[in-house]
C-alpha cells in the first residue's frame, strides 16, 4: 500500500489529478470461499491483508481535496455482501460466470456462458476474484 501511495503522490506532485480506488474485500470473494474450504481461516486472511493494504493507501497519498478522488471499493463491497437487495443483486456468493476450463476467467465470459439462472444484474461477482457488472455501475456513479 505504502508503494502504491508512493506512486500516486508522485503523479500530484506532477500536477496530475487522480481518481483512486480501494481493493474490494478479497474475503468475500468465491475465490477466498473456496480457499477457506480447503483451508479454514484463509478467507479472513485475505479481509486482513485487503484492510492493511488499503489503510496503508489512504494514510499515505496527500489528501487535501484538490488532486485526489478516493473511491472506497472496500466499504462498497462490505455493504453490497450485507444488505443485496438494497442494490438489486441476489448472489453475493458465487460468480455469474459459468468458467469450467482451467486458467479462463470473467474476460472469457459472455451471456451464452453464465450460470443457470444468471443475468448481469443478479451476481456481486464476474468470476472467483472480479467485480460484475452492478458493483462497476456502483463504482463509476461513486468515482
Amino acid at each position: 500500500g505504502h508503494h502504491v501511495a508512493e506512486q500516486i503522490n508522485r503523479l500530484i506532485a506532477a500536477n496530475a489529478r487522480v481518481i483512486v480506488s480501494t481493493v474490494h474485500d478479497l474475503g468475500l470473494t468465491p475465490y477466498a470461499r473456496t480457499r477457506d474450504a480447503v483451508s479454514p481461516g484463509q478467507a479472513a486472511l485475505l479481509t486482513c491483508l485487503t484492510a492493511t493494504f488499503n489503510a496503508r493507501v489512504r494514510v499515505d497519498i496527500l489528501q487535501d481535496g484538490r488532486f485526489v478522488g478516493l473511491v472506497l471499493a472496500d466499504d462498497l463491497v462490505q455493504a453490497i455482501t450485507k444488505v443485496p437487495s438494497n442494490y438489486g443483486l441476489s448472489n453475493v456468493i458465487d460468480a455469474v460466470c459459468a468458467t469450467t476450463d482451467p486458467g479462463s476467467t470473467a474476460l472469457d465470459c459472455t451471456t451464452a456462458t453464465l450460470v443457470t439462472g444468471g443475468s448481469t444484474g443478479t451476481h456481486l461477482w464476474a468470476d472467483d476474484r472480479r467485480l460484475g457488472p452492478v458493483a462497476h455501475s456502483r463504482l463509476a456513479t461513486h468515482a
